[in-house]
């Protein structure tokens, strides 16, 4: 699972589309490993099209698919996943999810992207 999810992202770098779109397919799995590695590549990858999904991430029960999505969204520095990561940071009982959403919102802060 880990191995896909790195595969696509070495397809992505040699210029093969729509590695992005599986990886969000990928989201949507039951399989809890294949979660966490596909919302990984797609931060490493940047794709703007994984934003919507990873925000939904972001309601998970699993504090860990919580976290990696949050930090997938501070990667790819897309402003619009800021109320999110904003409402998350502000609600969460877990104080390790509570940081990967203030992380993340720090990234995109400071990143100087103006992506919306």
């Amino acid at each position: 699972r880990e191995g896909r999810a790195e595969g696509a992202v070495a397809w992505w770098r040699l210029g093969v589309v729509g590695v992005a779109g599986r990886l969000v397919t990928d989201l949507k799995e039951k399989s809890r490993p294949f979660k966490r590695a596909a919302a990984g590549a797609l931060g490493r990858i940047g794709d703007r099209q994984a934003v919507p999904a990873l925000l939904d991430m972001l309601d998970a029960e699993d504090a860990e698919l919580v976290c990696v999505a949050a930090g997938a969204l501070g990667m790819i520095g897309d402003r619009s996943a800021m109320a999110g990561l904003r409402a998350l940071a502000d609600t969460a009982g877990d104080p390790v999810v509570a940081d990967a959403a203030g992380a993340a919102l720090r990234s995109l802060e400071l990143s100087g992207k103006n992506v919306q």
